[in-house]
């Protein structure tokens, strides 16, 4: 029985190279003001935002790879961006976390060939597309295609 009343637990040199890594994105991720929080159960960071005005942020991760001896960043499933360098994949998170919206898709309904005064009609989603579709090849004697961009 020791005479301490704890003992100092003695970590390898992979788990001390780990945490480093780990300790260097916690400071980055505060130094951007981040908001971030850390799974244990995962090992990495979690980074959220709100896109379109929705009650539910989407959620990105910080991982430290030490097979890899690299950094990354993505989703659950995939990594989006990898580094051996820590700034360029906070550089991808404070991109992410500031970008303002993602590219709505839009539809364009419009003649299947060229008619002289007829222009392409834009629609916010895909029923209000087809609804502009039936109307304009009733009042039309011509087919109408929808297009997304």
């Amino acid at each position: 029985i020791s005479k301490k009343s704890y003992e100092i637990p003695q970590i390898s040199a992979h788990e001390r190279r780990f945490l480093h890594k780990v300790s260097i994105i916690e400071k980055k991720l505060q130094r951007n003001r981040i908001p971030f929080e850390w799974l244990e159960n995962w090992e990495c960071f979690r980074v959220h935002k709100f896109i379109g005005g929705s009650e539910y942020p989407t959620y990105r991760y910080v991982r430290v790879n030490m097979e890899e001896n690299d950094y990354s960043f993505g989703t659950e499933k995939e990594d989006l961006v990898f580094d051996g360098r820590a700034s360029v994949v906070i550089d991808a998170v404070v991109t992410w976390v500031n970008s303002k919206a993602v590219k709505k898709e839009k539809f364009f309904v419009q003649p299947k060939k060229y008619h002289r005064g007829f222009c392409p009609t834009v629609c916010n989603n895909l029923k209000e597309a087809e609804e502009q579709k039936s109307y304009w090849e009733r009042n039309t004697n011509f087919e109408w295609v929808i297009i997304t961009k």
